[in-house]
């Protein structure tokens, strides 16, 4: 079963849904509200799904049909719109309804989300509350009025703050709202064992006594990191929720159990290290990495009775590349070994693309690398490459691309490139997607390439709920239809045109991967964090630190062991690459300093230590240029007093011998 058809109900969740239910049955207007990460949206996906299986059923009294939308900040009226008008059949010119014989529910995510305006209004909430009490809305282009029919909103949302905002009375008065409490230990504890323990049983059984020590320890850390690491200004990424613990049980789930984990060790090292994948990436400094390195090493002794000495699970690697044969998610135990293949994976991928890349494996560089090639094998995985200009996020996402053998598709920015044509290009993706029948594509989109904010309107959807509304037309909708139809009968799905459609936007999500990468520098960062939330709750982070002393070292030796022999530098090469990784280390610090002192950040990248570089070696050749000028001049000249010397030298001779 996909990790993420698991469902394993509780008390709480149980009573939640049955009286969801009832009201939907009824027709009521529904709005679940609580805290971020305490399970709303997934519960309410699954209930919807569970209640349009029961609609196909022979005996069904009711036929339910559900459109899926997900608010940010950038939501607009015209977005909700779009919504209405692509899921709902067009009945007559002015009323639109679902299916015959059936009911619509619409799912808005997130519906506190939207800006509000400088005169109070949130656009989005107040079309949608035309529609809940009028039951329409006026066409954009004609201005005539559209009737909505057979149409409910079942919504979810946070409590204001952070982004979101207070909804308007207005609205609310028309939903049953039904508040969900954070979720508690225990029912986390039942939840997250069921599934481990379960694939234990059927993977390792030897080993299967200790899921719930694994699980408690598990639950008990998320706690302690969701109390302490608290987000701030600086830190505005440290949001952590249900998702994050689940993220890691998925990535446990990806080794083949009966062929790595035979023994205890094995297993602990495995979730030890899908652990730090999914929490201690994202830290920003090494106070935060030590006090995670402390708690974890404190939940092993406490639950698991185990005592290890910390560098011995913080350079723990898995991954499918070691052996290309087998393809198993395993442990990396030799990292010269793994810096091998993937120089190996390097010149091979430099043989088949003209764009070439000069990559150094240093040890931040392998780690890297090996977490985006994690990240992306991974149903529904999305990464968040978190790090300044030059330090690599580009590089490594599409060397793990290469490795996967996914394609990799980035946006060409030109002067008229605008939403219009970033909606082509999401297009020609998902389309892809369809037409390889799910086989990966990496889609690598940096904050640099973001003209406009609504380009991460349509990441936010995605992310989501892997559609963008009314982004395809009515003839491309039944192109993709009459594609993907034999894909899901395959998977034996019901051959009708939601499902089928619902099949697309499965594969679209589970297959293509995002990678995002973003700089942290300036205000930007943080508003976008703050106004889409799918951009932390539905990626794996992972973030860039500045180069250590060992990289500065490979990189600068690389360079100039790669530099023109003629410059005569090969009996000094040791020598340049650690005096220019002390002058870049020393000028970070006086950096650091000067922001001490003046509160002005000044930022020192790796692409500046590479400028370095570079500079350095084309003032040398200059310089040498000059110098091998001069000495010819001078050896030219030499030369010339010489034959003028001899030329006195004989006429001396001559008027000698003449007198």
């Amino acid at each position: 079963m996909p990790f993420f058809s698991i469902l394993v109900p509780t008390t709480e969740s149980t009573s939640q849904f049955i009286t969801l239910d009832a009201l939907t049955r009824n027709g009521t207007n529904v709005l679940f509200s609580g805290e971020t990460g305490v399970g709303k949206s997934v519960g309410i996906a699954a209930f919807l799904d569970n209640l349009v299986r029961e609609g196909e059923q022979a005996d069904a009294g009711m036929k339910f049909t559900v459109a899926t939308a997900n608010f940010s900040a950038q939501t607009s009226s015209g977005n909700v719109v779009d919504i209405f008008e692509t899921r709902l059949d067009r009945k007559r010119k002015n009323l639109l309804g679902p299916p015959a014989g059936s009911k619509m529910v619409v799912f808005v995510d997130d519906i506190n989300m939207p800006l509000v305006e400088v005169y109070g209004a949130q656009p989005p909430i107040e079309l949608l509350r035309q529609v809940v009490d009028y039951k329409g809305f006026y066409d954009r282009r004609k201005l005539f009025w559209k009737n909505v029919a057979d149409t409910q909103i079942i919504a979810a949302c946070g409590p204001p703050g952070g982004g979101r905002n207070a909804v308007t009375p207005r609205l609310l008065r028309h939903f049953c709202m039904q508040w969900i409490p954070d979720i508690s230990k225990d029912a986390m504890i039942l939840i997250f064992d069921s599934i481990l323990n379960g694939w234990l049983m059927a993977q390792a059984p030897h080993l299967s006594e200790m899921s719930n020590a694994i699980v408690r320890a598990t639950v008990d850390a998320f706690f302690d990191i969701s109390r302490d690491l608290l987000p701030t200004p600086l830190k505005s990424h440290y949001t952590f929720n249900l998702r994050d613990p689940a993220k890691m049980l998925q990535g446990m789930l990806m080794v083949d159990g009966e062929k790595v984990l035979t023994g205890k060790d094995e297993l602990l090292e495995l979730w030890l290290h899908e652990a730090t994948r999914q929490f201690r990436d994202r830290l920003i400094d090494d106070v935060d990495r030590e006090w995670f390195d402390e708690l974890f090493n404190k939940k092993l002794s406490e639950y698991c009775g185990v005592s290890w000495q910390i560098p011995r699970w913080r350079e723990l690697m898995f991954g499918d590349y070691m052996d290309r044969a087998a393809n198993a998610y395993t442990e990396c135990h030799d990292p010269e070994k793994l810096s091998r293949v993937f120089q190996e994976y390097l010149d091979e991928y430099n043989m088949t693309y003209p764009s070439t890349m000069n990559l150094i494996f240093f040890s931040d560089a392998r780690a890297h690398l090996s977490r985006v090639a994690r990240v992306i094998r991974q149903p529904r995985g999305n990464a968040l490459l978190v790090g300044v200009s030059g330090v690599g996020r580009k590089s490594v996402t599409r060397m793990a691309a290469f490795m996967a053998e996914y394609s990799l598709v980035t946006i060409e920015i030109t002067r008229s490139y605008d939403s219009a044509a970033f909606k082509e290009d999401i297009k020609s993706m998902m389309l892809n997607v369809a037409k390889s029948s799910g086989k990966g594509l990496v889609f690598l989109f940096s904050d640099t390439q973001i003209v406009k904010e609504s380009f991460l309107e349509c990441i936010n959807n995605i992310l989501n709920t892997g559609e963008v509304p009314n982004l395809f037309a009515a003839d491309e909708v039944e192109q993709i239809i009459g594609l993907v139809r034999p894909l899901a009968k395959a998977a034996g799905k019901q051959d009708s045109r939601d499902v089928i459609w619902s099949h697309f936007v499965h594969l679209v999500r589970e297959s293509l991967h995002i990678v995002l990468a973003f700089s942290p520098v300036g205000e930007a960062f943080r508003a976008r964090c703050r106004q889409f939330p799918s951009l932390i709750n539905c990626c794996t982070i992972d973030w860039f630190m500045p180069w250590p002393k060992d990289a500065l070292y490979s990189v600068a030796e690389r360079n100039y062991k790669d530099a023109d022999k003629s410059l005569g530098i090969d009996n000094y090469v040791g020598s340049l690459s650690a005096m220019s990784g002390v002058i870049h280390s020393s000028v970070t610090s006086m950096a650091e300093n000067f922001f001490l002192t003046l509160r002005r950040r000044t930022y020192i990248t790796p692409t500046s230590y590479l400028e370095l570089i570079k500079l350095f070696l084309s003032l040398l050749e200059e310089l040498q240029g000059v110098l091998t000028a001069r000495l010819k001049r001078y050896t030219v000249g030499v030369d010339k007093l010489n034959q003028t010397n001899a030329i006195v030298d004989k006429l001396k001779q001559d008027l000698t011998e003449m007198q």
